[in-house]
């Protein structure tokens, strides 16, 4: 492989190195901003804070990779970046790959690229948290700038409120009120040599397309200065003008003609504003407290032009209580996550749709026939704020699995108040033994958060290997833990030292894990191959 000569960990820290894939396989698989039922989300933030410095102590580049992969989580990626943004752009040590190659040819593309791979609303919220924390050396407000330039208009009227924190940290107080005040003051492209100076040293070097008008609009809009926004200066098109026209207008027509090309976030905050002229008009009492009215969210909703797949799914529930038709949705541009926790919570509304996602999202096993064992116990139903999580995860892997084997078995623990994995585990079994159509099990997947306490804990691998002694062709026990825990080090619980654990709440992680089974074989060739989508230099993707 080209890129395996990049890789020159000693051989000597060859074994520190798997440890290190191992672990950061893990929490980039499962690190979340949430509580579990066990953990509060202090704990379990707290734990993967110091789990990605362990990976950053031992090599600065790493945590980056890790972060790059396809499915790591968005907020491990953010945590990824916030310390590595905090950090001096040369700080910190490079063993893994050779150092100078890091810092000078690939450092800044991986920024990106893992920026590239984050939804815009993890990447301002980090760069909102990189301004509280008040990060402002010159990589990071290159970064935010440049990213922020790169936006389109929809993005600048949706999330204002965020980028003008951005914008106000990266430039400092001063130059940023010199650009709100320049763009106050200037009304057309023609700019003196002085002003060209500005514009030259604080947009062009950020994006040199974009035009001056645009910018100096974008910067009155964000600044909340619409009175200084030239008409002539909006098409029929622009987002600002619906906005501003939204925020004005007394006519109703006028009104929905304009709403439809709107965030519905955006619409909403814009009428339940008193001073809005149709305010009255959408707005009713319920128990005392105003709320808008059914027949305006129904409108919004159902002409809405900007309402994603993604969006429609995580709808659902508003959509049948308000009544309208349940829109078609490509499964393709939905996310697993998005697919399963709604799925999970409207019961069997997007069966069909979980369905064709499971299909889309299966997995090249390395068994034909697998038993599945389902932990249905309360602990998988997360707590206030991760409300159904784990289980959600739990179930659509389950789908996915079911559409990934050629044969399978499954049984699912029968008690909420306690887990008891062993029952499951017998009837499973009972397959290995009677099946004669499929034959014997290749594997039994336990799919659990770990917390296994019925009839005691650690019963599965004393069962497991009681099987292993009296059948020389056991099958392989896996376990899949769909999240980290905060007593764990941000690493998942195991149920025994003879079940293979690994952290997954979407099906690519689990591919990629599945996949780590060549790093002790091989671990500079599976270093390399993690590596390998960062060893290009590419200017920044457009993110928006």
């Amino acid at each position: 492989m080209r890129n395996q000569n990049l890789i020159v960990v000693p051989r000597a820290k060859l074994p520190s190195a798997i440890n290190l894939v191992k672990m950061g396989l893990e929490v980039a698989s499962g690190a979340k901003s949430k509580r579990t039922y066990y953990n509060s989300k202090e704990k379990q933030v707290a734990a993967i804070q110091n789990a990605v410095s362990d990976l950053y102590q031992f090599d600065k580049s790493f945590p980056v990779v890790l972060a790059a992969m396809k499915d790591s989580t968005h907020y491990f990626r953010s945590v990824v970046l916030l310390n590595e943004l905090k950090s001096g752009t040369n700080a910190g040590n490079v063993c893994l790959i050779e150092s100078n190659k890091w810092f000078d040819e690939y450092q800044d593309g991986a920024l990106w690229f893992v920026l590239s791979q984050m939804p815009i609303t993890y990447t301002l919220r980090l760069f909102v948290d990189l301004a509280n924390n008040r990060v402002s050396n010159a990589r990071t407000r290159r970064i935010m700038l440049t990213y922020i330039w790169s936006l389109n208009e929809f993005a600048f009227v949706k999330y204002r409120t965020k980028i003008e924190r951005i914008l106000r940290h990266a430039y400092g107080v001063k130059k940023w009120s010199a650009l709100v005040s320049q763009a106050k003051t200037i009304n057309s492209n023609v700019l003196t040599h002085h002003q060209v100076a500005f514009w030259d040293e604080n947009i062009n070097k950020y994006n040199f397309e974009l035009i001056a008008s645009d910018v100096f609009n974008f910067v009155n809009f964000v600044a909340r200065n619409y009175n200084a926004i030239p008409k002539a200066s909006l098409d029929s098109e622009s987002f600002i003008k619906s906005y501003l026209t939204l925020k004005s207008t007394g006519s109703s027509t006028v009104f929905w003609k304009h709403a439809k090309r709107l965030d519905k976030t955006v619409v909403e905050g814009i009428v339940s504003s008193h001073s809005n002229p149709l305010y009255a008009g959408f707005f009713t009492e319920v128990e005392g407290k105003k709320t808008l009215t059914d027949s305006f969210k129904s409108k919004l909703l159902a002409s809405s032009k900007t309402l994603t797949d993604e969006s429609a799914v995580r709808l659902t529930k508003t959509f049948d209580k308000l009544g309208i038709d349940k829109r078609e949705i490509r499964v393709e541009n939905v996310s697993s996550e998005a697919l399963m926790m709604t799925g999970y919570e409207t019961g069997n509304k997007l069966r069909e749709e979980i369905s064709k996602k499971a299909n889309l999202d299966k997995i090249d096993l390395p068994y034909t026939n697998i038993g599945i064992v389902v932990d249905k116990s309360l602990s998988n139903r997360g707590a206030e704020g991760s409300k159904n999580s784990p289980r959600a995860a739990i179930e659509y892997m389950v789908e996915v699995l079911k559409a990934s084997a050629d044969c399978r078995s499954l049984a699912a623990t029968q008690m909420a108040s306690v887990t008891d994995l062993v029952s499951p585990f017998i009837e499973v079994m009972s397959d290995h033994y009677r099946n004669e159509a499929c034959g014997r099990l290749d594997a039994v997947i336990v799919l659990s958060d770990g917390y296994e306490n019925h009839p005691y804990e650690g019963a599965l691998s004393h069962a497991i290997k009681v099987g292993q002694k009296a059948d020389d062709e056991f099958p392989q026990i896996i376990h899949i833990n769909p999240l980290v825990a905060a007593e764990m080090g941000a690493l998942g619980r195991t149920l025994g030292d003879n079940i293979a654990t690994m952290v997954a709440n979407k099906p690519g992680q689990l591919r990629a894990q599945f996949n780590a089974s060549t790093l002790e074989l091989n671990p500079r060739k599976y270093l390399a191959k993690l590596y390998a989508p960062l060893m290009v230099n590419e200017e920044p993707v457009e993110t928006v």
